[in-house]
């Protein structure tokens, strides 16, 4: 393995791209003082991972990169590329060729890539371990680095022997291991804190479950005590409605009669009303021919008595007087010119007959009538009664009604808290269980 090529662009006092090709065997760069020839030894160092600004002669990292002329502006990035052969295999990767690069930025972002693919400064480091190269490898020596070697303590001259003899490869290996046992006791630490945390939350979880179960036993019995009350209650109540029921019954079946009573007598009183009218309009009919035969006697000069029934048969016994004097005298009562007149009386006598027949049926219906009228008032002032003393039951049982029915309201709404309750309890004791 050895180093083909050195690629800079704006490291320190390389602000143009600059390329240096090596050959396998010795190779020198030579110069006169301030032309830059320490510059590719840091640049070399800087490329594989070195992270002291010191050791490369700047105040800052960012000072590395390419600070500008009078004629020059200044870049705002610094990369190094190196590019190694290993056809040996000496580096652990599948390549003849294997190239590094490192770049930085004046925001102070940095990025390394190995084979144009992006990695990490761990993975640079690893790939430089066992082959001298490195921060702390023997491959590069700067100014003053032999008067070290030469003045070095034991301890610093047995880690340029180890880096030789390829152990700083598996010390690195030890140190990072030992690194991640600690972090391993100190994760192992706060878990053990945590499950002391844990336990102490069981167990007053486990306590607050037992309590809680046994609470809702207790709320169970206590529920279906109080349930099996409610319910016997309500059974009572029930029973209490039922027999008030029972005795609004009859009083509701005595109300309907009375009513089916009341319209069956308001038919009954039309009817005689529809009957009074008719006899009415005979009556007016009687009367009309009773004008008529009224003004047939009046032509005729003979007087026709209106007067009661007794006055027209004081008449026909009259009547009859004359038929007999005309039975002893027949040559005069064939002479007489009244004959006609009195076949018209006749007609007269039958007429006055008929309208006195009328007016004493008349008389008759508005008796009748009256008597319905009577029988109405008196089945209304019954059926008023009956509602009056009706009413004054009911009014006597209310109470008790309503205090029944807010008894079985008080029922339903415990019954309806209850089952919140309970629905409640089951929600805490789930929430327990998951949380355990």
């Amino acid at each position: 393995m050895y180093l083909k090529s050195v690629e800079i662009v704006g490291f320190k006092s390389f602000a143009d791209k600059t390329k240096l090709d090596f050959k396998p065997g010795m190779s020198a760069v030579i110069g006169p003082n301030g032309s830059g020839k320490s510059n590719v030894n840091e640049a070399i160092r800087w490329c594989i991972g070195e992270m002291s600004w010191k050791s490369l002669r700047s105040t800052a990292m960012v000072d590395v990169i390419f600070a500008g002329t009078a004629r020059r502006q200044p870049l705002n990035m610094a990369e190094v590329t190196l590019t190694f052969d290993n056809t040996k295999g000496m580096l652990p990767l599948p390549y003849s060729e294997i190239t590094v690069s490192r770049k930085l930025f004046r925001s102070g972002e940095s990025e390394y890539y190995l084979n144009k693919t992006q990695c990490r400064l761990r993975d640079v480091r690893e790939l430089f371990l066992d082959t001298g190269l490195g921060n702390d490898g023997y491959a590069i020596i700067d100014q003053g680095g032999v008067d070290f070697v030469i003045k070095a303590k034991p301890e610093d001259r047995r880690a340029l022997f180890e880096e030789a003899a390829g152990v700083s490869k598996y010390k690195a290996k030890r140190e990072e291991a030992l690194r991640k046992l600690e972090r391993v006791e100190a994760d192992l630490a706060r878990l053990s804190d945590s499950m002391a945390l844990i336990n102490e939350q069981i167990r007053k979880l486990d306590n607050d479950a037992k309590k809680a179960k046994q609470f809702q036993k207790y709320k169970e019995e206590l529920t279906g005590l109080e349930v099996a009350g409610i319910l016997a209650d309500v059974g009572g109540t029930q029973a209490e409605l039922d027999r008030e029921a029972a005795l609004v019954a009859p009083v509701r079946e005595g109300f309907d009669a009375r009513t089916h009573e009341l319209h069956a007598e308001e038919g009954r009183l039309a009817a005689l009303a529809l009957e009074r009218t008719g006899l009415q309009a005979q009556a007016a009919e009687a009367n009309q021919a009773l004008a008529e035969v009224k003004a047939a006697a009046a032509r005729a000069k003979v007087e026709l008595p209106l007067e009661p029934v007794e006055t027209a048969a004081a008449e026909l016994a009259e009547l009859a007087a004359e038929r007999a004097r005309l039975h002893d005298d027949p040559q005069k009562g064939q002479k007489s010119a009244g004959g006609g007149f009195l076949s018209k009386l006749k007609d007269g006598l039958s007429a006055a007959a008929a309208g006195v027949a009328a007016v004493a049926k008349d008389a008759q219906l508005k008796l009748k009538e009256s008597q319905a009228q009577s029988r109405l008032a008196a089945a209304r002032r019954s059926l008023a009664l009956v509602l009056a003393r009706d009413l004054a039951d009911a009014a006597f049982r209310a109470p008790k009604l309503g205090e029944l029915v807010k008894q079985a309201s008080r029922a339903e709404a415990f019954v309806d808290a209850w089952r919140a309750e309970e629905a409640r309890v089951r929600k805490e004791l789930e929430a327990l269980a998951q949380t355990g």
